[in-house]
Order: structure tokens, then sequence, then C-alpha cells
């Protein structure tokens, strides 16, 4: 790639009893000038468990004493990685951070290596001295928002678990290895999760017939990075003899054979009845639904009994239908349903994000929210079926060429409405996959597998909100903003999401922490991308925006 021509490769021989260095010559009085306060770069290591100490020389006192502070820099990603370390990052063989007079002395910037150590390796791009965000030109907005977060709180357990639909591009993880090996490489983040696929997009028009080959390495391909498939079997529209489209008419054969030839195995089996079936006129009312699903679901356990059967992939929550399809559904392990944010480009982000937060579509107000589905099917069905949302995206709106009418998918505006979306919701729902993985304007990814800002919300959501996790509390300053307590077993994880178009300062006192033995910062920048900063052993934090965001603020030990 571009970076990787423009990257200084540092590499250290293997090596015993010795130490080495590459090394640069800074000018401490010039950082002190340019209030510096923290060194970026893009860095990528190479896959392995060593580190690299990333050092800061000075030389302080009267004698001159030369000291080192040393930053652990660890090379076990292959990615290309951005990193913002703070000067109070670094400490010296006494864990101190440097002092004024330290930075002011400052006079050399090293990669070190000491002691014994096998040949290892990174690369680094674009790295900068820089003031940290905010503190030496402050972007004019609001006053700071301050708010108290309390980890003692227990408000339940996390449901929610984020996959992906696959979708019907299947060229680039089918007929291109770079692709599919880089897609599968950001997949593997995300796993363990869901990876959904329709049987309809198997359909080859020129065969007249479904191509159980592709499918079959579809399937494959999600399995080996670790994800469990969901196959909604649902028919491919073909041409009847007037040439009108209609539902195939040989699709419950087929979808019987797959699941035949999937029957048996190591991995748990997920299949959706149908997509979309009343929107699409597959099925003229809800009683027809029914006992179409219910004859399906008995032949498909017959098939398979170990499978996982659900559906009916409702296209939006209205209350009769559900309750219809709720009183009269058999062999119903999920329930399943789309939610999206609007069906319109014109919602405003206002719009949009009051929609996230209530877990129903901004132009449909009269549906049902997601929590209220839940309850509905609590109340009829025994045992509770599971929730699955099987498409989630913040606007369905489409061109003509099928691309996403909606512009904002793909930027901050979209990461944000993601992750505010499932942390409003991941109490009630069980799963929610995301509309696309990869594909132009919907994806987490492009059609290369680059991130989009969507990606690394989601990937936030998958690593510092997972299932099982604690929902200590969830707070709500502003109307622009909202965050999270989130209780894991290796840290207490504040969740904020900024909804905003202008700048805010959001601050938390995190109460319930202990005093932390580390803090550390993962924020999605308003340019699209992740950030990973160490900040002070404090349970009072500052939270910087400049528009849409999401950022997690990480208190480590301390209990």
């Amino acid at each position: 790639d571009g970076r990787t021509q423009q990257a200084a490769l540092v590499e250290f021989l293997r090596a015993n009893n010795t130490w080495a260095s590459v090394s640069l010559p800074i000018n401490g009085a010039v950082w002190v000038r340019r209030n510096v306060g923290q060194i970026t770069f893009w860095v990528r290591g190479d896959g392995s468990s060593n580190t690299v100490d990333l050092t800061i020389r000075s030389r302080v006192g009267e004698e001159r004493r030369d000291v080192s502070y040393v930053y652990k820099l660890p090379l076990n990603s292959t990615e290309w990685q951005h990193r913002a370390v703070r000067v109070f990052g670094f400490q010296d063989e006494r864990g101190n951070t440097p002092t004024s007079e330290a930075l002011r002395n400052t006079y050399l910037l090293q990669f070190v290596k000491t002691g014994s150590w096998p040949t290892q390796s990174l690369q680094v791009d674009e790295m900068l001295a820089e003031p940290i965000p905010g503190w030496e030109q402050p972007v004019e907005g609001p006053p700071p928002l301050a708010t108290r977060l309390d980890f003692t709180l227990n408000s339940g357990r996390l449901l929610g678990q984020l996959g992906v639909n696959l979708g019907e591009e299947l060229a680039p993880i089918l007929d291109d290895r770079a692709s599919s090996a880089t897609i599968a490489r950001a997949l593997e983040q995300l796993t363990p999760c869901v990876v959904r696929m329709k049987l309809s997009d198997f359909y080859d028009a020129r065969l007249k017939d479904y191509d159980l080959i592709r499918l079959n390495r579809a399937i494959n391909w999600a399995t080996d990075t670790g994800a469990r498939t969901l196959v909604c079997l649902d028919p491919a529209r073909v041409p009847d003899a007037n040439g009108d489209l209609r539902p195939d008419p040989n699709f419950t054969s087929v979808a019987l054979k797959v699941v035949s030839l999937r029957r048996g195995g190591p991995h748990l089996r997920y299949y959706e009845l149908f997509d979309r079936p009343l929107l699409t006129g597959q099925f003229a009312s809800t009683s027809a639904l029914v006992a179409a699903y219910n004859d399906l679901a008995r032949r498909v356990l017959l098939a398979d009994p170990e499978a996982r059967v659900g559906g009916p992939g409702f296209a939006s929550a209205w209350e009769s239908n559900l309750r219809e399809f709720l009183t009269g559904a058999k062999n119903l392990h999920f329930l399943s349903l789309h939610f999206y944010g609007a069906h319109s480009a014109t919602a405003d982000d206002a719009t949009l994000y009051e929609a996230a937060l209530a877990g129903t579509a901004s132009d449909l107000p009269e549906q049902l929210s997601l929590m209220e589905v839940r309850e509905l099917a609590q109340s009829l069905q025994r045992p509770m079926p599971e929730l699955f949302v099987t498409s989630l995206a913040m606007n369905s709106a489409r061109r003509p060429d099928g691309t996403p009418a909606d512009d904002r998918i793909s930027e901050n505006t979209g990461a944000a409405w993601t992750a505010a979306a499932l942390l409003s919701s991941t109490c009630s729902m069980d799963k929610a996959l995301h509309h696309k993985l990869f594909g132009i304007g919907w994806g987490l990814l492009n059609s290369r597998g680059a991130p989009n800002p969507s990606f690394h919300a989601a990937w936030l959501l998958h690593t510092y909100a997972p299932r099982g996790a604690t929902l200590c509390e969830f707070v709500m300053p502003s109307s622009e903003v909202l965050i999270a307590a989130i209780w894991t077993p290796t840290a207490r994880n504040a969740f904020v999401v900024h909804m905003g178009d202008g700048a805010r300062t959001v601050v938390i006192e995190a109460a319930g922490v202990g005093t932390p033995v580390a803090v550390r910062e993962r924020r999605l920048t308003s340019s699209g991308e992740m950030q990973m900063t160490d900040l002070p052993k404090s349970t009072s934090q500052s939270v910087e925006f400049n528009g849409p965001g999401v950022a997690v603020i990480q208190f480590i030990g301390g209990e």
C-alpha cells in the first residue's frame, strides 16, 4: 500500500546481552515552546509478542544526568495502527513521568532494544510531535459537559452481539485472493459474531439454479474467521411464463437440500426463514406467512434436528403483524426483523439519533420499539425466542444503482449512529447484524477491506461492550451525548458517543473504579481513524470531540 512505500522499516536482528537503538535528535526547548504533549505516528508490527522501547532521553539536574523515559510499544498487530502517545505515558525506571525540566532538556527520540531478543521489526510512518488536540488552540464550542458515571450500579446484562450481513457482492471474498484475505482479517477482529448470507444471493440467472458450491465456499470463508453463519432461506425472484418476477417455485426443495448438506458438524447452524416476506409480496397476509413458516420450520428441523430456526425477517415492527405471527408460530428459536433509523435521505441528524435511542424508525413512529418487541415476544412465546435484528443501518434509502442515498452512512455520523443504536438497545436484542460487511457506501469496509468509520465503532462495541458484560449506568447529559458505564472482567469502560456537529468537551467523574493502575482512551477521530492514547491515572477524565464521534475511556485495575 502507499503507506508501506513511504514508511521507515526499523529492524532489530537477533542479539544476546547487548543494546541497540535507532535515534532521532530533537530539541526539547522547541517542544515546550510549541506545547508538544504527544507523539503521533502510524505503526505496523511484525505480529510477534515482542515490544520495542519508544524512548525520549533527557539531561536533568545540575549534573546533567542522562534519564530515559520509556513507552513500551507492542509489535503484535500487523495492521497499520495510528498511535498517539501522550508525553505523560513515558516513564523512567522508577515509574516517574517527565517533568517540565526533563521535557525542556529532551534531546533524543529512540527506538531501543536491550538485553537479548529474537529478530523483530516494525514500520513507522508520519511521526509527529504535536500539542494534544484542543489544548493549544481549543475549538470554540459550548462549555464542558460534566457528568458523574457510577460503576457500582447494575442495570442488567448486555445481550446484544454485533454481526454482519455478507451481501450480494461476493467477488471480493470468493474471487480476489488479496481482498479476501484483507476482509477476513477485519472480520476476525469482530468475532465471535454471526455472519448472515441470503440463499437468494446465490441464485445464478444464467443457470436458472442456485450455486450451492459458491454458497458453501462463502460459509467456509466466514467459518474460517471464527464467525458463525446464519443462512437466510429466502427465494430468488424469477420470471414466470409472462415475464413477471415471482418467488422461485423450486425454493423449498433447494432450501431443504442446503440444510441436509450442512447437517452435523461442530458449528451451530442458524436458519432464518424468509426475508421481508410481507413487504416483497411473497405472502399476502400474516396468516399465510405463519402457515408457510410452520411448514418449512418443521421440515428444516426434520432435516437437521440440531439447527436453530427463526424468522420471518419482518421489514418493520408493526404490532399487528408481530402479534399474529408470535401467536401462531411454532419452532421459533429466534424472532427476526430489520431496523433502520429512516427510509429517506432527507432525515436530519437529530431525527436519526432520536430513532437510534428509541429503537424505532423515525418515519414509522407507530411501530414498536425493539424493547417493546422483546416484551411482546416474552408475553406470547414460551420459551421466549431470542430477538435478532438481521439487518441494521442508519438509513435504508438507496439510489437506482443500489448505493446508499445517504452519504452520512459511511462517515462519522453513521459510526456514531451505529454506536448509539447498539448501546441503547443492547439489553433488548440478542443479535444485531449490520446491513453489510463490505461494499461501496453501505459496508463497514470498502470492497478492498479498508475500514470505514462504522467499522471502528463496531470494533469498539465488540471489544469494550461485549455480550455478557454488565451495563452499570446509561446516561444522557445532553441530547447530543450518551454515555454508558460498562463493567467487564478486565476494566471499567466509559463508552461516550457524541452525535452533534460542533465541538464538545465531555468531563467524566468515574465512581466505583478505585485508584486505577492505568487509564487508556480509544477514540474515533474527526478524520474517521482510530487513535489510542494513555491517560493520567485519574478517575476524572475529559473527552474532546469535534463533530460526531465515539470514544472509550478504560479504567483498569483499582478494585
